[in-house]
């Protein structure tokens, strides 16, 4: 015959059975009044007497209870919470993107949730509609390709607001907003460093030109360039074939001479953070000397970047502001769509 051995709580005198999370039932149950009159309460959108008020305030201390930002949402129409999503959290431009984004709501007393897309059209659909689900006071939007905009539309016709970050919203609607660098001086103040370093003929490696954000680099440099009589053609753009690999047909385009009345290949200029790691991957391994075979510009400030056997020069955005200024949109609810275009920095070091 077994015999059963105390826990710690009855050894102690308290009962071996967890006490449960208060709910609203209970608040009303204790103050004698209806869920709805503590919903009233709670969310302080409707009047309620000071007598029952003041009865549904003495249950909420007695019970401790505190209601979830789910609860609240159920209550007022919306969280405090902010969603952020991340097109790939491999790029550490967004470190300071959310840590900007997180100083601004943490002293409002908000949360901010995080997730990465995994640049997964259907990864990010289903962190849409769970975030749509948790009603957010808003959301933070990096990802350039692959957002549902009925979801997102959705989202902000519910009260939410919403940013999209390092590109144009896309969206027209009155709390729909985006912050990001402005792209097309991103380019152009590539080629006007190069320019000043005596390098014209020029390289640039992008992701894709399925992303407007890239297109506008692309049409920065090109614009520049022209400008001082260079014609930057197709056959000195390469556009990454994995993310995860070296930029192949770099190799190619430091062959080819081009044009009649254009020499080799004397900088590259590589228009994203993953896109800078892929051209100086592949200028490494086929035995390129940066800068004295080529000059080398990037695009975002890596941690390692100063590191490198050539420091890398980078044209940079103000990631940590432009989530503070992503955060302030959603707290400070302007009204209507508003749109902040930052103004790129550029840190040189040995590699031009």
């Amino acid at each position: 015959m077994s015999t059963r051995q105390p826990d710690d709580a009855s050894m102690h005198g308290t009962s071996s059975v967890l006490r449960r999370r208060p709910t609203i039932a209970d608040v009303a149950r204790l103050a004698e009044v209806s869920t709805a009159t503590v919903s009233r309460v709670l969310s302080g959108v409707a009047k309620v007497s000071a007598g029952k008020q003041a009865q549904v305030l003495r249950a909420i201390e007695q019970l401790d209870y505190n209601p979830s930002d789910l609860t609240r949402a159920v209550f007022s129409g919306r969280s405090t919470g902010v969603g952020v999503l991340v097109a790939d959290m491999r790029n550490p431009y967004y470190v300071d993107l959310v840590r900007g984004v997180e100083s601004v709501i943490t002293e409002g007393g908000g949360l901010v949730f995080l997730a990465n897309g995994s640049r997964d059209p259907e990864r990010q659909q289903a962190v849409l509609r769970a975030m749509d689900a948790q009603r957010l006071r808003g959301l933070v939007i990096t990802a350039s390709r692959g957002i549902d905009e009925g979801i997102v539309r959705r989202m902000a016709d519910r009260g939410a607001e919403i940013v999209f970050v390092t590109r144009p919203a896309g969206i027209s609607h009155p709390r729909i907003h985006s912050v990001r660098v402005d792209d097309e001086a991103v380019g152009a103040l590539a080629w006007g460093h190069l320019r000043d370093r005596g390098r014209r003929n020029v390289a640039v490696v992008i992701q894709s030109l399925d992303t407007v954000t890239q297109r506008a680099r692309l049409r920065g440099i090109r614009d520049a360039a022209r400008l001082d009589g260079v014609d930057l053609g197709d056959d000195r753009v390469v556009e990454l074939q994995s993310l995860d690999e070296p930029a192949l047909g770099l190799n190619a385009v430091l062959k080819a001479r081009g044009s009649a009345g254009r020499g080799p290949v004397d900088a590259v200029f590589a228009a994203t953070g993953i896109g800078t790691l892929r051209a100086y991957q592949e200028l490494v391994e086929l035995g390129v000397r940066v800068p004295d075979d080529v000059a080398f510009v990037g695009f975002d400030d890596f941690l390692w970047a100063p590191y490198l056997a050539s420091p890398l020069t980078v044209v940079t955005q103000p990631s940590l502001e432009m989530g503070t200024r992503a955060a302030q949109l959603i707290i400070d609810e302007p009204g209507t769509a508003v749109e902040h275009v930052l103004a790129p920095g550029l840190t040189v070091r040995a590699s031009t």
